[in-house]
């Protein structure tokens, strides 16, 4: 498997940093027309995975993590409305869905916050070697309104975390189609 890695920051934002790896991608074109229509394509990647749970179009809770403090947010930004009927999209409240880190900013002055991005996953598929085949259903941002350096970042508290058998693994593969 050749790895391919992204070269510099996501983020031109000082104090970001990259925190998932791309491992192999492949896209499956029809016909010769380079810009034309895909008919397969996956991403595998390596990073931080966490369990969340859908609580509405606007809301995602995380299943291994204490609720946020007071001056921290959450921000759930879905790819579609998934309450609609009719669709093969359907998510209902309470399906399980997972947060894979792409970066994490530390603030580095006062009034700067803390934040992570992640994408938003649903389990479609299983593949040796992963934690599954996901399918991406939206982004979500978390963050810290504050400066204080004593407290561990959520992106440190997770990290620290991974492995103790609550829905948190720090070097997960995924691959997502």
């Amino acid at each position: 498997m050749e790895s391919h890695h992204m070269s510099g920051n996501l983020s031109e934002e000082k104090g970001s940093t990259q925190e998932c790896e791309i491992l192999e991608t492949a896209c499956t074109i029809a016909g010769s027309d380079p810009f034309g229509q895909i008919t397969e394509a996956f991403l595998l990647v390596k990073g931080l995975l966490y369990q969340t749970v859908f609580q509405g179009m606007n809301a995602i809770a995380s299943t291994c993590h204490p609720p946020l403090a007071f001056n921290e947010s959450e921000h759930f930004y879905p790819d579609f409305d998934y309450t609609e009927d009719g669709t093969s999209y359907t998510i209902t409240t309470g399906t399980q869905l997972f947060c894979f880190i792409l970066l994490s900013h530390v603030s580095t002055s006062a009034g700067d916050d803390d934040w992570m991005g992640n994408i938003v996953l649903q389990r479609v598929g299983e593949c040796d070697g992963t934690e599954g085949v996901f399918e991406r259903v939206g982004l979500m941002e978390y963050e810290r309104f504050t400066c204080d350096k004593q407290t561990p970042t959520r992106f440190e508290e997770l990290k620290g975390r991974g492995g103790d058998g609550v829905g948190i693994v720090v070097d997960a593969v995924v691959k997502i189609v």
